[in-house]
């Protein structure tokens, strides 16, 4: 039987309201596009939660994480659910196990999921609407870059508050 110590609760808790606050400025930061790029704070906030999380609940916080971002920008219903899941589980295993919970394993893995996400969320348009590759090219790359940017602080505030 699971028992939940009252520490395992405060901890879960400030989990969640962590999530929470970074779902609000992702919401928030939706109204400052630059070059018609949003920043995407929840990927850097699955991978926080991921890498220092206990054990395999990285997927737990990226699935949460992916649906609030789905709920924050729209579009695709599951886009953002199943790849954040995919990722906090792949950044969790990753730190578990392979790699130091260090800003710079941090860093690389925040860049390369928010890469993945941007290219992700480029697909539809491109196949659907008939958006030229140059064009959605452009918005993946200053989305990326503004992502990777705001996401960078993010850091001391995940390693100080899990």
């Amino acid at each position: 039987m699971l028992s939940l110590t009252r520490s395992k609760i405060i901890q879960a808790a400030r989990k969640i309201a962590l999530l929470l606050i970074l779902y609000f400025l992702q919401v928030l930061f939706a109204n400052f596009r630059i070059f018609g790029a949003v920043p995407l704070l929840l990927p850097a906030g699955a991978i926080g939660l991921a890498m220092f999380a206990e054990g395999g609940s990285g997927a737990l916080w990226g699935l949460t994480a992916g649906i609030l971002c789905d709920v924050s920008i729209g579009g695709s219903p599951l886009m953002f659910t199943v790849l954040l899941a995919a990722v906090g589980l792949g950044a969790g295993f990753m730190t578990e196990f392979y790699f130091a919970r260090t800003f710079t394993t941090y860093t690389i893995i925040t860049l390369v999921s928010v890469a993945l996400c941007c290219v992700v969320e480029a697909v539809p348009p491109i196949v659907f609407n008939g958006v030229s590759i140059t064009a959605a090219l452009q918005v993946v790359i200053a989305e990326c870059a503004y992502s990777f940017i705001i996401s960078l602080p993010l850091y001391p505030l995940m390693r100080k508050f899990i």
